[in-house]
C-alpha cells in the first residue's frame, strides 16, 4: 500500500482503466495560480492561463509510454511557457542517470487511470505526492494546432517530464510558485541533498580557470549533478539569466577546453 498524508492508493487497483483518477486536492482551477491572492491573480502567468485547456496525458498521447520507447534521457525535458528553467534544468540534470528518475516514481509504466505517485522532498523532508495526469494545453491562434503550454513531453512522447513538473507544482501550491528559482533548489526537491555553489566570477572565491575546470571534472567523475546559470554579460549562444545543465567536458588537441551544456529548451552545445 502506497500512501501520503491525505490519500492512500494501491496502484494495482488502478491498472484496469475502468475508472479515472481526478485529484481533489489539486484541481485544474487552482493549479496555475490562486485567484484569491491578488498579486497572483493580476500576474502575467494568470493572464496567460485564461484559455488554458486541461486534457489527460493518457488521452492525448495514447501511444505514450512513461519512459518513452528509448528510455529516459536528459533530452526528454523541454521547458514550456513558464519561467522555471531553474527547475527544468535540474530535472534534466537528474535524468543523466535514469535510475534516479525511476526512484522518483512509484509507477513503472503509464497508468491507464491517470494516477501517479512521486517521491520528492519538501524542505528536506521526504514525501510522496499523488497527482492525476491532467496537463495544460493551448491552441495556437495562427495554426489552430494544440500544444502543451508548460513542460513538454519527450520527442518520443515520453510522459515523465510534465508529470514531475506537475508534482512539484502541487508540492509548492501551484505552477505560479515555480516561476523563477535557484537551480540547486530544484535538485534538492528531487533528492533532498545539500549542494555546493561556485561563483567563478566572484573574486572572493579566488578560483582560477584551472581550479574551475578541475572542479567540473571531479564532480562529473563522481556522477554528481551540476547545473549552471548564465549572467548578463556572456552573450553569444547564451541566454541571459538562464539555467543550463553541465553534461561533461572535452579537451581538444589544441588544448582548448570545452564544457558540454544542455539548454532545457532542448539543445545541447559545447562552449569554451
Amino acid at each position: 500500500m502506497l500512501k501520503d498524508s491525505r490519500n492512500q492508493f494501491n496502484l494495482a487497483d488502478w491498472q484496469s482503466g475502468d475508472r479515472k483518477f481526478s485529484d481533489p486536492f489539486f484541481p485544474t482551477t487552482d493549479a496555475v495560480y490562486w485567484a484569491d491572492v491578488e498579486f497572483e491573480a493580476r500576474s502575467l502567468i494568470a493572464s496567460q492561463a485564461y484559455d488554458l485547456q486541461w486534457h489527460r496525458a493518457g488521452d492525448i498521447y495514447q501511444d505514450g509510454l512513461l519512459w518513452g520507447p528509448r528510455g529516459i534521457i536528459p533530452g526528454d525535458i523541454a521547458q514550456g511557457d513558464l519561467g522555471n528553467c531553474w527547475l527544468m534544468a535540474a530535472i534534466s540534470a537528474y535524468a543523466e542517470y535514469p535510475s534516479r528518475i525511476h526512484d522518483v516514481f512509484h509507477n513503472t509504466q503509464a497508468n491507464p487511470a491517470g494516477l501517479y505517485g512521486l517521491n520528492i522532498y519538501a524542505l528536506g523532508v521526504p514525501t510522496t505526492v499523488w497527482i492525476d495526469d491532467y496537463i495544460g494545453f493551448k491552441t495556437n491562434q495562427w495554426t489552430g494546432e494544440m500544444g502543451l503550454f508548460y513542460g513538454q513531453v519527450g520527442s518520443d512522447n515520453a510522459l515523465w517530464g510534465p508529470l514531475i513538473e506537475k508534482a512539484l507544482a502541487k508540492s509548492v501550491g501551484n505552477f505560479w510558485h515555480l516561476d523563477t528559482g535557484i537551480n540547486a533548489d530544484g535538485v534538492s526537491m528531487l533528492n533532498g541533498g545539500p549542494y555546493e555553489e561556485l561563483r567563478h566570477y566572484d573574486p572572493r572565491m579566488q578560483m582560477s580557470v584551472d581550479d574551475f575546470w578541475n572542479k567540473i571534472n571531479h564532480h562529473d567523475a563522481l556522477k554528481q549533478i551540476m547545473t549552471v546559470k548564465s549572467n548578463q554579460s556572456r552573450g553569444g549562444k547564451f541566454i541571459e539569466n538562464h539555467s543550463y545543465v553541465i553534461l561533461g567536458t572535452k579537451q581538444l588537441s589544441s588544448g582548448e577546453r570545452l564544457v558540454l551544456l544542455r539548454n532545457p529548451w532542448g539543445e545541447d552545445m559545447y562552449t569554451s
